[in-house]
């Protein structure tokens, strides 16, 4: 499985991938801007997304929408209680990063 994650935090990004790797999944790519992340999903393939909501330029779901032109697993992670969308499943933090590992592996 190969698994982009996009976060502007690099502690979480970073946590995130270390997580994923202990899940067994060790084909991570990590992003911590926007524009990175767009390039990054156009030109690759990916099975899983997980996408912060909120980072400079370019939102979360703009890059989901790209994402999800590609096929694959999308989540949005995010503090904002306030987003909801039907489309994409949503994790809000504070998350249990187990419980979305396990969601992307049973996905």
């Amino acid at each position: 499985m190969k698994v982009l994650v996009v976060d502007d935090s690099i502690s979480m990004a970073n946590m995130l991938v270390k997580f994923l790797e202990y899940k067994g999944i060790r084909d991570v790519d990590i992003c911590y801007d926007g524009y990175g992340a767009l390039e990054k999903i156009r030109r690759g393939n990916y099975d899983a997304y997980i996408i912060d909501y909120h980072l400079p330029h370019i939102s979360g779901i703009e890059l989901a929408e790209e994402a999800s032109k590609k096929g694959g697993i999308i989540v949005i992670i995010t503090a904002d209680k306030d987003l909801r969308t039907k489309k994409f499943k949503v994790f809000y933090k504070p998350f249990k990063v187990n419980d979305l590992c396990n969601y992307i592996l049973s996905s």
